[in-house]
């Protein structure tokens, strides 16, 4: 272990098998490929109106206490 992965506390990179890709970054890759995404075209394509789940969920953020 080298001064800087012993003042930053890094361990030692995780080693995966042949093609394999690393949980974490799977992981991270998929987040951003969804934040890339506009969900109303996806509905849209699906053939469901963006605007009816909207008003579905209105109605129910309604809070009785």
């Amino acid at each position: 272990m080298n001064l800087l992965q012993e003042y930053y506390g890094l361990a030692e990179p995780k080693v995966t098998a042949s093609g394999e890709v690393p949980l974490r970054v799977e992981i991270e890759r998929r987040k951003r490929a969804f934040a890339a995404t506009n969900v109303e075209e996806m509905l849209i394509s699906e053939g469901i109106d963006p605007n009816y789940i909207i008003e579905a969920t209105a109605d129910r953020a309604q809070f009785h206490l």
